[in-house]
């Protein structure tokens, strides 16, 4: 059980690396569209005031970008990320997988509910964060009534 476990989370370490890379490729688009640079680039805005030069565009920046423009690379992101603190939880222990799992898949969907997309691409973003937050609380639960189940028999 734990090598399987500790290859899954190999496996998503690695698919989070790829995926972070590939969002971060897609959201370089940025730097040739100065016309967007007002609306998608607010970390550098944050920093240096106005942008004026590709240079002072923060890599954050690429990843918000590649986000609006509706890449599926930052939700393998997000898929990933979750896969790899699911896989730790577990490996950690098993009852603390129970209630962190649900505490965070509820805190994200809780989170994402409140947020308002603006462009179409946040918007697929923000509902595939939401169906993977219900996804994994719905198999934290499980694993929670399969504990509570095999203590009780």
């Amino acid at each position: 059980m734990k090598t399987k476990l500790i290859l899954v989370m190999g496996a998503s370490v690695i698919f989070f690396a790829m995926s972070a890379f590939f969002s971060w490729y897609e959201g370089s688009s940025l730097i040739e569209d100065s016309m967007q640079w007002n609306e998608n680039a607010v970390i550098s805005q944050s920093i240096h005031g106005a942008i004026v030069s590709p240079d002072q565009i923060t890599e954050m920046d690429f990843f918000i970008h590649s986000i609006k423009t509706g890449s599926v690379f930052p939700v393998g992101m997000v898929l990933f990320f979750f896969t790899f603190l699911f896989g730790l939880l577990l490996y950690i222990h098993k009852k603390a997988v129970t209630f962190s799992g649900i505490a965070l898949s509820a805190g994200t969907l809780i989170a994402s509910s409140f947020l308002t997309p603006l462009e179409p691409g946040t918007k697929t973003f923000m509902w595939s964060v939401i169906l993977l937050s219900v996804l994994f609380a719905s198999t934290f639960s499980y694993l929670a009534y399969r504990q509570n189940k095999e203590n009780i028999a």
